[in-house]
C-alpha cells in the first residue's frame, strides 16, 4: 500500500521527529499510528513544513534540479528517498 502524507497536521519538536494526526475526512485516510517517516512520499505542502520554507522555495529546488520530484495524477510529490538525498546534499555549516 503506497500512503502519500497529504492534508495533514504536522507537529514537530525537532526536523527529525514528525508525527501525523490525519484529520477524519474518509474511512480511507484514516490509519492507524501513521507518522510522516512512514509515508513514501511526500505532497508539496508537507514537504515544505517539514523544511520549514515555503512552497515556492520547493518548487524553485525543483525547478534547479536540487530535489527531485515526480508526478502523480497533477499532483507533484516527493519521494521519502529524494527528501533525504536533498538534505544531505546541503552544504553544512561551519563553526564561526
Amino acid at each position: 500500500m503506497t500512503f502519500v502524507a497529504d492534508t495533514a497536521k504536522i507537529t514537530s519538536q525537532r526536523a527529525d521527529t514528525f508525527e501525523m494526526q490525519q484529520e477524519p475526512q474518509s474511512p480511507s485516510l484514516q490509519v492507524a499510528g501513521f507518522r510522516a517517516e512512514d509515508a513514501l512520499a511526500y505532497d508539496i505542502n508537507t514537504i515544505a513544513l517539514m523544511l520549514g520554507v515555503c512552497r515556492a522555495t520547493v518548487f524553485n529546488e525543483i525547478k534547479r534540479g536540487n530535489l527531485e520530484a515526480r508526478k502523480l495524477g497533477r499532483k507533484t510529490i516527493v519521494t521519502r528517498g529524494a527528501a533525504k538525498a536533498y538534505l544531505a546534499n546541503l552544504p553544512a555549516r561551519s563553526a564561526a
